[in-house]
């Protein structure tokens, strides 16, 4: 910025004296006329070089420092000791040249203001602001840099500048004004004005033209890039400024000297006076992490790293892991390794770490061994280590969760490791074939309730005859299908014909039926016990087809069937369903027909429960004179046939017939062990063959009376046989 204003040779003179040729001054002063300023570098006997003041650009770009403002300062004293005429008022960064205006008292003889600078500073330049009607008394005050006297103020104005040429900035740290002469229109010697500036190099950089960068550090520095006179923010130390602030300093501040700071609160635990670190007890980037109640330590070592919160000196016992923090296994006993958590395990628990049971242990404390009847493997293990149940079933011949119940004597291979129950053999009490039943013509039948029906079949089809559908029938011209109930119209060994040949006697479904199926209605609810199909001989896949009952799988063939085929079955329903899933070969017709000639749907006669009826009801008839259950041969909780209304006709006439098939069932359960057999059947009571083998030793000492014994006994089993079918008849 260059500003031009006329010669005037007469402040040549004023200057002369006052200012040295090596200090740049520059003036501005303001009468009548606006502010005008002077370039004085170069004062050379009474004359002035020339009458323009230059003030260089680059000064305004990187000299803008005002080190002054709110720094501290004194005088010697104060007009009236009013507040108004401190010190303070003239770096405070005011300028309006009437508050706050420095002054000095009226009588004093040596008038002094002092202001002290944070640091030792290349001063740029200075700026006086005058008081307002007062510019006179800028006139006469003479500047000193840290004692030195330095330049002279030779003349007033409303603003005074003083611009210290390159080559003749001094360092400073105090800077003083006093004031020795008068001004002519003044009656005392008063230091009064209203600011002052004093610019330096803006921050980070340094040296006579501010040209030169601070260390990376550094906010000021001088003499060289490397003397920090500040830190930046969150560093301390000398010269360059080379440690960061604590971790734990509030705001991230400290003294730039030592680093000390005041230290964070709000949950965080931080070492004293530098905050550097957390405190023994406290571990985590801001120390808000407790180190581990079973770390081990002293107060004065500590008990865990502060950054990592592992623990310095191990572990309580019963603990492990860099925290602490993990117990050890239940089974460890005192062995357990702080660093890993391995352990010697103790009988019954499982190593490493000794956490839970070997595979041959269970139970709380693992103390108790798994059943020696469990089956597993030595990998898998062999029961629950918690419960004991064993994890692959039972060795043969026992049952129970444990397996540690023995099965029947009477239930040979059919035991149900679940519960013991099993088909028992003959001579054996159900369910679980524990105890040997009576043998009727034995000693104590007379007590027992056990009736058999050797002779009778156990099975009734009750599919015969019964409403069928299917999906679709096979047409002409192929070999043809009937309708579908030649699959349950109670013929077997037939096969489809060719037309016009004689009716067919089985059925199929038609070509493009790619989801056939076949079912039966059987009018009500039975509990199947079995079902029987008997396929065309023509059909060559048999598989992919499911059996259901009710909608619910039955039986699914995922691999070729035997004709016929048998589905075992204990369930109750009403509706028997074939249906085919997939095929192979869709060659012409072949495939994926249902070809059926005949399907037999089972349940039990009375006295009969179980799959293929190979259940005997222990009481056939059940004390309520009800007849067991064909599921589970239990005796059904309903009244008693006694309790029941007869009172309608419909009503006596099935109360007839229900007890008269009870007394026919009595009658035959005590009349049919007595008939002697040549030869013992499948099925029949060792002690039948001991009775049998006593009748013939005795058959020569009785002679014709024996013979009619056993003849009048044959006639009492044909009389018994009789009335049993003649029962089975009217249910």
């Amino acid at each position: 910025m260059v500003l031009v204003l006329p010669s005037f040779d007469i402040f040549s003179s004023l200057v002369k004296d006052v200012v040295s040729p090596t200090l740049g001054l520059a003036v501005k002063v303001s009468g009548d006329e606006e502010a005008a300023a002077w370039n004085l570098d170069s004062v050379k006997g009474q004359h002035l070089v020339t009458g323009a003041v230059v003030v260089d650009d680059m000064e305004d770009a990187v000299c803008d420092g005002n080190v002054a403002l709110n720094g501290t300062c004194n005088q010697s004293t104060v007009l009236n000791n009013e507040a108004i005429y401190v010190c303070t008022g003239v770096i405070d960064g005011s300028k309006d040249g009437v508050t706050n205006c420095a002054h000095t008292g009226a009588n004093d003889p040596n008038p002094r203001l002092s202001v002290f600078l944070k640091h030792s500073y290349f001063i740029h330049k200075l700026v006086f602001y005058a008081r307002t009607g007062w510019t006179t008394r800028l006139q006469h005050i003479l500047v000193y840099f840290d004692g030195a006297c330095v330049h002279n103020v030779t003349y007033n104005a409303t603003i005074v500048y003083w611009n210290i040429s390159e080559t003749s900035r001094l360092q400073a740290k105090n800077i003083t004004l006093r004031r020795e002469v008068f001004y002519d229109d003044d009656y005392y010697k008063l230091v009064n004005f209203c600011e002052l500036e004093i610019y330096t190099c803006k921050r980070k950089l340094w040296g006579p033209r501010c040209d030169k960068p601070c260390d990376v550090n550094c906010a000021e520095c001088k003499d060289s890039a490397s003397k920090c006179l500040e830190c930046e923010e969150g560093y301390w130390g000398a010269n360059t400024c080379p440690n960061n602030c604590g971790q734990g300093c509030e705001s991230g501040l400290c003294n730039v000297t030592d680093g000390t700071c005041q230290c964070r609160k709000q949950g965080q635990h931080w070492v004293s006076p530098k905050c550097e670190r957390c405190s023994k007890d406290y571990w985590g980037a801001n120390c808000t992490h407790e180190c581990s109640k079973t770390c081990t330590g002293t107060d004065q070592e500590g008990y865990c790293d502060n950054t990592t919160g592992q623990c310095l000196k191990g572990c309580s016992a019963g603990y492990w892991g860099d925290n602490c923090s993990t117990t050890c296994g239940q089974g460890c006993g005192n062995t357990c390794n702080a660093k890993d958590g391995t352990c010697d395990c103790q009988v019954g628990w499982k190593p490493p770490r000794c956490e839970g049971c070997s595979k041959d242990y269970w139970g709380a404390n693992c103390t108790h061994e798994c059943s020696k009847t469990c089956t597993g493997t030595d990998q898998e293990g062999y029961c629950d280590n918690t419960t004991g149940q064993c994890l692959k079933g039972c060795s043969a011949g026992y049952w129970g969760d444990n397996c540690s119940t023995t099965c029947g004597q009477g239930c040979g291979n059919t035991c149900n490791a679940k519960d013991g129950t099993c088909y028992c053999q003959v001579g054996w009490k159900p369910p679980r074939c524990e105890v040997p039943s009576c043998t009727c013509g034995g000693a104590g039948c007379e007590g027992d309730n056990k009736y058999v029906f050797s002779e009778l079949s156990r099975k009734i089809n009750v599919a015969v005859g019964k409403n069928s559908i299917a999906s679709t029938t096979l047409k002409a011209p192929k070999p043809v299908s009937g309708p579908a109930c030649l699959a349950n119209n109670g013929k077997t060994e037939s096969t489809m014909v060719a037309i016009p040949s004689s009716a067919p006697e089985c059925m199929s479904t038609a070509e493009g039926d790619l989801k056939p199926f076949w079912q039966v209605d059987l009018g009500e609810q039975y509990v199947v016990a079995g079902i029987l199909i008997e396929w065309d001989n023509q059909m060559k896949s048999l598989f992919g087809i499911r059996v259901l009952l009710d909608g619910k799988q039955l039986y699914y063939s995922e691999k070729p069937m035997t004709n016929p085929t048998e589905v075992a079955a204990n369930d109750l329903g009403q509706v028997v369903k074939l249906q085919r899933e997939k095929f192979q070969d869709n060659k012409e017709w072949d495939d994926p027909l249902l070809r059926i000639c005949e399907v037999e749907v089972y349940t039990c006669r009375p006295g009969y429960y179980g799959s293929d009826c190979q259940g005997i009801c222990e009481r056939p008839v059940c004390e309520n004179l009800q007849i067991c259950s064909p599921l589970d041969g239990s005796c059904p909780q309903d009244a008693p046939v006694a309790e029941l209304d007869c009172s309608k006709l419909i009503i006596v006439a099935g109360c007839f017939v229900h007890v008269l098939v009870v007394a026919l069932c009595i009658l035959a359960a005590k009349v049919l062990p007595r008939k002697k057999r040549s030869g013992t059947k499948p099925g029949k009571h060792q002690t039948d063959k001991d009775q049998t083998k006593s009748d013939d030793e005795n058959k020569e000492d009785k002679g014709d009376d024996k013979g009619e014994q056993s003849s009048q006994g044959g006639e009492e089993e044909k009389e018994g046989a009789s009335s049993v079918e003649e029962a089975e008849s009217q249910m």
